[in-house]
């Protein structure tokens, strides 16, 4: 008697990655709204990308580094529906450090998160 293991996959979103991006193998991509990536941007390994509540936008020339989280993250009494429906912008020339968490509905060119931070839901940073 055979036994099957199965094993919960979640969704892929659906994306659009220039031949001139790259994603390491390990990058965890999660989500139904669309992800789209500019190019020469570079995410490292183990970062999670999650459009689960809204669709992200990541420039060109962006790095996101080891660990960093992108993406809105569902609250209890989610009132921000317009930050949602936007979803999380990174403009051009953005570097995401490691163990970063951005959930920010936009970050400005030449922005420069730091290695642990945590941007919230609503906030337009840098630029």
């Amino acid at each position: 008697m055979s036994t099957t293991t199965t094993t919960f996959k979640p969704p892929k979103p659906p994306t659009s990655i220039p031949s001139t991006s790259s994603l390491h193998p390990l990058t965890t991509l999660t989500g139904t709204h669309p992800l789209t990536l500019g190019p020469h941007t570079y995410i490292h390994l183990r970062a999670i990308l999650s459009t689960t509540q809204s669709p992200i936008t990541v420039g060109a020339h962006c790095i996101i580094g080891e660990k960093a989280i992108i993406g809105q993250q569902q609250t209890e009494n989610d009132g921000e529906k317009d930050a949602g429906e936007r979803g999380v912008v990174l403009e051009d020339h953005v570097i995401i450090e490691s163990n970063a968490v951005v959930e920010a509905s936009r970050i400005g060119t030449g922005t420069v998160v730091g290695v642990g931070a945590r941007i919230g839901k609503g906030v337009e940073g840098g630029g």
